[in-house]
């Protein structure tokens, strides 16, 4: 049994358009995520991550409470500015 991969045919013609331009090549990327939702869930995983630090005894035993505010702070804040 041969193990050998072969390219679909889709496959071929990127590499052959990519080849005929001279090395300029632009691969297709993933998609791209917008901003705000980035932001928002940046915001989102800052505030909980706070919120955990200031409450959870496992947590507050260890991390100044400042540091858990802070993050609630800067997480609003970003959730705030994406929307």
């Amino acid at each position: 049994m041969s193990s050998v991969i072969s390219p679909t045919p889709l496959q071929s013609q990127k590499t052959h358009a990519c080849a005929d331009s001279g090395g300029d090549c632009v691969a297709e990327m993933a998609p791209v995520f917008e901003s705000g939702l980035l932001a928002r869930q940046t915001g989102q995983l800052l505030t909980t991550l706070g919120y955990m630090f200031v409450y959870l005894p496992a947590f507050n035993a260890h991390i100044s409470r400042h540091t858990g505010e802070l993050l609630i702070a800067i997480g609003k804040n970003l959730t705030e500015a994406a929307r």
